[in-house]
């Protein structure tokens, strides 16, 4: 699989290539960050020999700009990047943070969603830095300012949201407008009914807690 540029090109483009596989999900599935088993690897045999020019290129869409890689789930490819650039963020324009849901096989745009979000362009690239999670159910996202949603893996409707910085008492509304600020990257893990994002066990369906580690905050 071939992803967008991880430093961030505003042109940046994925392309699906070949649908990886592992023993415990779907031959298709590549769910969360670094994989189903969270360690980056494929099944044995899923790709054995690579073509001299690379494996064919199946189809391809333009879905900003993030460090975040695209994740697949019962059919549906989930991507998240950032729409806008470093200039628009200087002139105090509101770029936006886009959820894409495409057909896995075919790349068609099943559903987006859209949120206004800073570029924020640090050392290594503006737009989102965590890797969404997903399953059948449900696509769960988090920001660089730290906001969690999750969204119906089939309608794209938002079922819940949570603004972590907020909810723990941390004032982010200077770092959140400086470049300085290398955001929040702390990549969503689903497992079973939980979501597990920034400290936090969250039942899937509702993102109320099931339990939460201590911040400075709470102590």
């Amino acid at each position: 699989m071939h992803c967008r540029n991880t430093f961030g090109s505003t042109a940046a483009l994925l392309s699906m290539i070949v649908l990886l596989m592992h023993r415990q999900a779907r031959s298709s599935d590549w769910p969360q960050f670094r994989g189903p088993t969270h360690d980056g690897v494929a099944e044995k045999g899923a790709l054995t020999l690579w073509p001299a020019a690379g494996p064919k290129k199946l189809w391809s869409a333009n879905v900003g700009s993030g460090c975040a890689d695209v994740v697949i789930a019962n059919g549906k490819l989930f991507a998240y990047g950032n729409n806008g650039n470093d200039v628009d963020d200087k002139a105090g324009k509101a770029n936006q943070d886009i959820i894409y849901c495409f057909d896995a096989e075919i790349g068609k745009e099943l559903w987006k969603q859209s949120y206004d979000a800073l570029f924020l362009r640090v050392s290594d690239a503006g737009g989102p830095n965590a890797t969404p999670a997903a399953d059948d159910a449900c696509v769960v996202t988090l920001s660089k300012a730290g906001i969690a949603r999750c969204h119906d893996a089939a309608t794209g409707k938002l079922l819940w949201t949570r603004d972590f910085p907020t909810e723990r008492k941390l004032d982010l509304t200077k770092i959140r407008t400086t470049f300085q600020y290398g955001g929040v990257a702390s990549s969503p893990v689903i497992i079973n009914n939980i979501v597990f994002v920034c400290g936090n066990g969250l039942d899937k369906k509702t993102g109320v807690n099931v339990y939460k580690t201590k911040s400075p905050a709470d102590r």
